[in-house]
Formats: structure tokens, sequence, C-alpha cells
């Protein structure tokens, strides 16, 4: 199951990667273009636009994989023992609950305007859109894991749950 995990997460680390690159790539070709050939590229702004959206959808289960996402520990901080395991279960559920919601209302909105082209590009914005309901399911997954291994962890420990 670990393989499975690590190929997961190499994956969608390189797809991170990846997206970054052809953001950087695109945003300075369009400025030589821009600059030194004095013509711009049609298709740039809206490429790096995709690209951005689809950056910060997967980076946000790239987030909840790595506990990373922004939040205010000043109440973790000052729980202990069950109470702080439990505080952190009601908050994954809440998380679940919410990507859920973007898993569901995504893919509900990528439906609805899988007839509406992009202005430049000429893709299906429904195309674009899918990436929330992508997005939705990684956090959900990733949430899921972290909540596997903090029941593991607190019955390493010896604990009662």
């Amino acid at each position: 199951m670990k393989t499975v995990w690590k190929v997961c997460d190499t994956t969608l680390n390189f797809l991170l990667a990846m997206c970054g690159v052809a953001i950087t790539i695109i945003c300075l070709s369009q400025i030589f273009a821009r600059f030194v050939i004095n013509s711009s590229i049609p298709w740039a702004d809206e490429a790096c636009r995709f690209l951005f959206v689809i950056t910060v959808s997967l980076g946000a289960g790239v987030c909840v994989r790595d506990r990373s996402l922004i939040a205010v520990d000043l109440i973790p901080e000052k729980l202990k023992g069950k109470v702080k395991f439990y505080y952190s279960l009601v908050l994954n559920i809440l998380l679940m609950c919410m990507a859920y919601v973007l898993l569901v209302y995504g893919y509900r909105f990528a439906q609805m305007n899988m007839k509406q082209l992009s202005s430049s590009m000429q893709i299906p914005m429904g195309i674009v859109y899918l990436v929330l309901s992508l997005s939705g399911l990684l956090i959900i997954i990733y949430t899921l894991r972290n909540i596997v291994f903090d029941f593991k962890e607190r019955a390493k420990k010896g604990k009662n749950i």
C-alpha cells in the first residue's frame, strides 16, 4: 500500500512541478514575443490562467496530504491527549464535508459548461472546471489517509480511542 501512495504522491508532485514549469515557459515566451518580436501569443494569457487554476486546485490536495493548510493553531496548541485527537478528527470530517461539496458541485458546474468554449484556446470550459472535482476528490482521499494515520498512531501509543 505504501508503494501505491508513493506513486500517487510522486505523480501529483510531478504534475504540479510541470504546471509550474509550463506557466514559467509560457509567460517568458509571451514576454519575449511582446518585447522582442512585437507580436503576442494569443493563447498565452488564457493558458497561464488555466494552468494556475489547475496548480492551485491540485496544490490544495497536496497541502491536505502534508497537513500544511493555513490554519490558526492557537486552539490545538492548548489541547492535549484525547481532546486534541477528537478536535483533529472533527476538523478532518468538516474538511471532508467541504471537499464533498467541491466534488459534487464542481462536477455539476463542469457538466453545465462543457458546451462553452474558451475564447483563445477553444477548449470546453467544463474541462477546466473539472479540476475542482478532482481537487475535492484528492482532499477527501488525503484526509481519509490522515485520519487512518492518526488512528494508527494513537493505537501505537496504546491509548484508548
